[in-house]
């Protein structure tokens, strides 16, 4: 799962799903979903950006790839501007934040 923000046409963050451990637990894994990680990447205000998230499986095919809830509420917050993912049934779907 990979999330580019996008914002006057040029990509100024990205990001992808990855686990973060916590220093001070044993054991103890988190993960960061891509929309989040592009979020902390983000070198420029993303108000007014837009995001796009992208699922590609082990096989190379395309797969669901819409924020979660947390995740839509991140984004929203941010101040993004629209999301471009991909629904249950494949199609490629672009919503307004």
């Amino acid at each position: 799962m990979g999330a580019v923000i996008i914002k006057n046409g040029k990509p100024i963050a990205a990001g992808f799903n990855k686990n973060r451990t916590h220093p001070r637990a044993k054991n103890y894994t988190r993960k960061i979903h891509a929309e989040l990680d592009a979020l902390i990447g983000y070198r420029l205000p993303a108000e007014k950006a837009d995001i796009f998230v992208v699922r590609i499986t082990n096989g190379g095919t395309m797969a669901t790839s819409k924020p979660c809830r947390d995740c839509w509420i991140l984004l929203k917050e941010a101040g993004l501007k629209t999301a471009t993912y991909i629904d249950g049934n494949g199609v490629i779907c672009r919503e307004k934040l």
